[in-house]
């Protein structure tokens, strides 16, 4: 067995490479207008939230010994910070800023593809993570799992 979750493809490349295909279908099928002024602050909040939450995923992570791409070993369970809410604070960071942007720039082909992220997130790339992160600490991230959910 590997010593990694074997996932080759960097998971914020499926968010931005969505994100320009909405913004590309949008330019030959232009949806909906310019976002009304509440709903373009919403998106620069979850813009926000989303980067505070993923540097603070990010330092912990590395702080705990471990590295960030999730083709390489991980060393230990990190169960603190955001990580106590949810196991996946990253890929929950990476959602919360890409809505905000499809929101503030009114891009909703972009917004309506982040529900085939998700799916592809979920089952590419979280279902990879699992198996190995099982596999490898058995009980302990079993327990982990059952205490703290997959997204929120």
């Amino acid at each position: 067995m590997r010593d990694s979750a074997g996932v080759s493809f960097p998971p914020p490349f499926i968010y931005a490479i969505a994100f320009l295909l909405g913004l590309l279908v949008a330019h030959f099928e232009p949806l909906g207008g310019v976002a009304p002024l509440w709903v373009r602050v919403l998106g620069a909040v979850l813009v926000v939230s989303g980067m505070a939450l993923a540097a603070t995923a990010f330092r912990i992570m590395l702080g705990a010994g471990n590295k960030i791409a999730p083709n390489l070993p991980v060393n230990v369970i990190v169960t603190r910070g955001p990580y106590r809410f949810t196991r996946n604070p990253m890929y929950l960071a990476l959602g919360l800023i890409y809505l905000g942007f499809a929101l503030f720039f009114s891009a909703w082909w972009a917004a309506i593809f982040l529900i085939a992220v998700i799916a592809i997130i979920r089952f590419a790339v979280i279902a990879r993570e699992e198996g190995y992160l099982e596999q490898k600490f058995g009980g302990q991230y079993l327990s982990y799992k059952e205490r703290v959910r997959r997204w929120l």
